[in-house]
This record gives C-alpha cells, structure tokens and sequence, in this order.
C-alpha cells in the first residue's frame, strides 16, 4: 500500500509505502514513476520495512523517513537521504551511536 508521495521538479513521482512489486516489477517499498504512470526501472531504490514520510530538496535530493532500518542496502535508522537517480547519498550517512 502506498503511504506517502512526492512531485519531483522533472514530473516523475517517488513512492513510498508498504509494498514489493510496483506495476509488476520488484520494487521494495520505494518507486519512482514516470509522467505516464510506468514505473521508472532506472530507480533502484529500496527500504526493508514501511516509508511513510518523503520530501525533496532544492537540490533534487530525496529525504526519506520510516520504519525502516535498512535503506538502499546500507544500515539507517528510520530516516535516509538519497540522490536523484536513486542511489544513497553517503554523505547522509547516520552519526554512530553508543
């Protein structure tokens, strides 16, 4: 089920929610899709539980906010930062903790 949506400036939608597949390809709970409704199979990116919260930033970067504690294969604790194309922005990365 999708729980939250964002307008990005080029007219493709991220989506975020509870979900595996997005119009039949494997999508783990994010999708970005194209102004015709298909999904964007150059947008590759995944969270292992719930997306509820996603907003974009001036410069294109997609902040990402949820359940989930794993985000593009990398560990993040409920909130994540990616690139426009998809990928972690490892300049996001999360402050250890004790």
């Amino acid at each position: 089920m999708v729980q939250c949506l964002v307008l990005l400036g080029d007219g493709k939608i991220v989506a975020g929610g509870d979900f595996v597949k997005g119009r039949n390809l494997p999508r783990a709970n994010l999708a970005r899709l194209n102004a015709d409704g298909s999904v964007d199979p150059a947008f590759n990116a995944s969270a292992n539980s719930l997306v509820i919260a996603l907003t974009v930033q001036p410069d294109g970067k997609i902040l990402v906010g949820g359940q989930f504690t794993v985000l593009c294969g990398q560990p993040r604790n409920r909130i994540g930062r990616l690139n426009a194309d998809g990928t972690l922005d490892g300049a996001a990365a999360p402050a250890a903790t004790q």
